[in-house]
C-alpha cells in the first residue's frame, strides 16, 4: 500500500514537472517577444515615435478699447499740441459727451478713429 502511494506521488510529480516545464517555455517565449518589441522601439528613430504636434490656429484677441484707452489717447494728443484740446472737445460734443466717461462704450472706437483722423 505504501509502495502504491509512492508510485502515485512519483507520477504526480512527473506530471507536475512536465506542466511546469511547458509553462516555463511559454513564459520564455512571451518574454522573448516582449524584449524584441522593446528593442525595436529603442532602435526606432525618435521622429517615428513622436507625433508632430498639432498647432491650433492662433487667433489674435483684439480687446475693445476702454475709457482708459480713450483717456490715454486724449492726454497724449493734448500733450503733443495744446491746440488739439479744442478739436477733441468738439469731437466729444458731437457724441453728446463733455468728458471721457460720458462717452458710450460703443462710441469709443468711433471717437478714437475720429481723433486719429483729425490729428
Amino acid at each position: 500500500m505504501l509502495e502504491t502511494e509512492i508510485k502515485n506521488l512519483t507520477n504526480a510529480i512527473k506530471e507536475l514537472t512536465a506542466v511546469m516545464s511547458s509553462a516555463t517555455q511559454e513564459i520564455k517565449e512571451d518574454a522573448k517577444i516582449i524584449v524584441e518589441k522593446s528593442i525595436a522601439l529603442v532602435e526606432a528613430p525618435v521622429e517615428a515615435l513622436v507625433e508632430a504636434p498639432v498647432e491650433a490656429p492662433v487667433e489674435e484677441v483684439v480687446e475693445a478699447p476702454t475709457h482708459d484707452t480713450l483717456r490715454t489717447v486724449i492726454l497724449a494728443a493734448n500733450r503733443a499740441d495744446n491746440k488739439n484740446k479744442a478739436i477733441i472737445k468738439a469731437l466729444l460734443a458731437d457724441l453728446g459727451a463733455k468728458k471721457v466717461t460720458d462717452v458710450k462704450e460703443s462710441d469709443i472706437p468711433v471717437l478714437l478713429t475720429a481723433i486719429e483722423a483729425a490729428l
